[in-house]
């Protein structure tokens, strides 16, 4: 090898270097960005109640879902998804430990066709006594199993009621959150897996965990073929055709469906920050 031949490939691997200290200081200014928002809203309950108000029509299909198709047809996947996925899903559902255990740790009916709802966004109005037994048997005794459990299948007034006369029960911070890690997450992953293309089991624990908000979210609903599931079916087909970095795009587009509708704000911001950890992701 001559000099000009052992120049150039010092250039080269020069050029590759600075390239990649380059890619993965953009990664971790990202992912910075994402931790640093997710702490300011945590610290924002306002934003999480008006959340809350966004009703069934989109926050319990992922649970409509699963009753659906029963216990056995549920899909659980051991594959991980990222703490910084797991705390976007929290920090929209319940905001944290502090607020949670201000206003969230008895049942709560947020709004409209909604249910009585605990834990981790958890409705029960949507689900049936057999799948709610399986879910939370192993977080808390039989007593309050037996007491929550009748308010399954109740939604709007009726999960209201039921909300009102049973306020003797709660749910602590520790065994939500730990039946949500243990019992939800896995259930979570594997819908979300088995609504896309095998290709969907290459992305990172961040894309795939932003990927898992969105379906908490809005269901795992990338075959709805309506105008408001467009970005839903977009999403699929580009993870079929293995083009993961286009995907962040119709995230945010969606959201079209909610801007200028009364309390949406958190939404529309649930939406930004999902598109953003999907491609901290890549």
């Amino acid at each position: 090898m001559n000099r000009r031949e052992i120049l150039r490939g010092l250039a080269c691997i020069s050029f590759l270097s600075s390239n990649i200290k380059y890619a993965l200081s953009e990664d971790q200014t990202l992912a910075s960005s994402i931790d640093s928002r997710l702490d300011a809203l945590s610290n924002n309950p306002r934003l999480i109640d008006l959340l809350r108000q966004v009703g069934p029509s989109e926050g319990v299909t992922f649970l409509r879902g699963i009753l659906t198709h029963g216990i056995a047809g549920r899909h659980r996947s051991d594959r991980p998804i990222s703490e910084r996925a797991k705390k976007l899903i929290v920090t929209f559902e319940v905001s944290n430990e502090k607020h949670y255990t201000a206003s969230l740790q008895k049942l709560t009916w947020p709004y409209g066709s909604s249910g009585p709802t605990l834990g981790i966004g958890y409705d029960i109005g949507y689900v049936n006594k057999k799948i709610f037994d399986e879910d939370w048997t192993d977080y808390i005794d039989k007593n309050r199993i037996d007491v929550i459990s009748a308010g399954c299948g109740l939604t709007a007034a009726n999960g209201r009621d039921f909300v009102k006369k049973n306020q003797q029960v709660s749910i602590s911070w520790d065994e939500a959150n730990k039946q949500f890690r243990d019992q939800m997450s896995p259930f979570l992953v594997g819908e979300t897996l088995a609504a896309l293309p095998k290709n969907a089991e290459q992305l990172s624990p961040d894309s795939l965990g932003a990927l898992c908000s969105l379906v908490y979210n809005r269901g795992a609903s990338f075959q709805v073929a309506d105008d408001r599931h467009t970005e839903m079916r977009n999403i699929r087909r580009l993870i079929a055709q293995g083009r993961f970095k286009d995907v962040p795009n119709e995230i945010t587009n969606m959201k079209r469906i909610w801007r200028g509708v009364p309390n949406m704000e958190g939404l529309l911001i649930r939406r930004d920050l999902e598109a953003k950890l999907f491609r901290a992701g890549l």
